[in-house]
């Protein structure tokens, strides 16, 4: 089974077979590879190939963080160090377990990921997040001025330039806060001012946004960035339970007659393409993958003709002689002595294993046992004889055959 690489964006894996004289198939679905390749389906003249090009609903999780083992995971690196023992009680649901906190440190402050690959699209980006909520100055101190509330950022170039999410206030989603939260897009949530430390941003709540398109790259990184404080022991915030993943339910890839399957028998060998256009990229680009099914000539029908007990076909190599539509063990020369009436065939195979049609049908019934004209010449005991059987003769046995009645 080998991989086929679709440009930009989606790639195809194509399984493959080589069958002689019956269907091929090939069948596509997608897989995460970016680069551009083929591959090829070997049939032979006549064979038949089943093409089916079909996009999965496909999930995957980049990154799936709980912070419960005290330490940041291998997805993650910050500019400062994190807190383990929350002093900014309680933890309350969705929040569980050991929190990701930001307490007195230096500042700004950022929680950076390792890069993921955003092509697929249809990616997201869901966490718990709480400011300070004013409990002690030490690590539970509010933020409370306009501009020292959290930013959600993304870079497409390692981190050299970072660009915020759209929207700015956007309320926790409905899932864990109040049915009025707003499933929104949210890039900043501005602090209440006046160190009153109360409403959505100041509790535990589950946070839900889209990657916008402009962040669909091959190398996305995401950071939660502090960039202003009161100082090192002010305004603090805390992270836990963050999922980084992508969703993908885009329509099929189709073939050049618009179908996700068709089913075809080339006479020659030839490409077929399928491909889709992907609307994730701006502008549009069309994505695509391809096969390339070789299609390998059959032997020529061979000819056979008898002389005496002797069958003779008309091809010097590749023949399969066949008795009543059975191949004969071993009988791949291009002759073959008969010692038993029925109809004889033979058909050619080549290098590629694609067998010629069935040669023409010579029917053989005279064959017989010849009587023993003198019984005292000839002895066989027992006879009929099952296991063993002795042979006694006037004359010097100089050769022996034994067939069976098939031959």
């Amino acid at each position: 089974m080998k991989k086929i690489y679709a440009l930009l964006v989606v790639s195809v894996l194509l399984s493959c077979m080589h069958i002689s004289n019956a269907q091929s198939t090939a069948t596509i679905d997608t897989v995460f590879l970016e680069n551009l390749s083929n591959d090829t389906i070997e049939i032979c003249q006549g064979d038949s190939v089943h093409l089916i090009s079909s996009m999965q609903y496909l999930s995957i999780n980049y990154v799936n963080s709980n912070f419960n083992n005290s330490s940041l995971d291998s997805g993650w690196n910050s500019n400062v160090t994190a807190i383990w023992n929350n002093p900014c009680m309680p933890t309350t649901f969705p929040a569980s377990g050991i929190v990701c906190w930001f307490g007195t440190n230096a500042y700004p402050r950022e929680l950076i990921s390792n890069s993921f690959n955003l092509k697929l699209g249809g990616c997201f980006i869901e966490w718990d997040m709480k400011y300070g909520a004013n409990q002690n100055s030490l690590n539970c101190e509010s933020p409370d001025l306009p501009t020292e509330g959290v930013h959600l950022m993304y870079s497409i170039n390692n981190g050299t330039t970072w660009t915020q999410f759209a929207g700015i206030d956007q309320a926790p989603t409905g899932l864990y806060g109040n049915t009025n939260y707003i499933n929104g897009t949210g890039g900043y949530w501005t602090p209440v001012s006046g160190n009153l430390a109360t409403g959505p941003y100041y509790t535990w709540n589950h946070y839900k946004t889209l990657f916008p398109v402009a962040s669909f790259s091959l190398n996305t990184k995401i950071r939660w960035f502090q960039d202003l404080t009161s100082g090192n022991n002010f305004d603090h915030w805390g992270i836990d339970n963050v999922v980084i993943g992508c969703h993908n339910t885009s329509l099929p890839f189709l073939w050049n007659n618009g179908s996700s399957t068709i089913t075809v028998s080339p006479s020659i060998s030839q490409w077929y393409v399928a491909s889709k256009l992907d609307t994730t990229q701006n502008p549009n680009v069309l994505i695509y993958d391809s096969v390339f099914i070789v299609v390998n000539q059959i032997p020529p029908t061979p000819i056979i003709s008898i002389s005496g007990d002797s069958l003779y076909s008309s091809s010097a190599y590749g023949n399969q002689w066949y008795l009543n539509g059975n191949p004969i063990i071993a009988a791949v020369n291009n002759y073959y002595i008969a010692i038993a009436n029925g109809n004889y065939q033979v058909v050619l195979n080549n290098a590629f294993e694609c067998p010629s049609d069935t040669s023409n049908t010579i029917v053989i019934n005279s064959l017989g046992v010849n009587e023993i004209a003198t019984k005292d010449e000839f002895i066989l005991r027992p006879n009929p004889a099952e296991d063993f059987f002795s042979i006694q003769s006037k004359e010097k046995i100089s050769q022996l055959e034994i067939y069976d009645i098939s031959g």
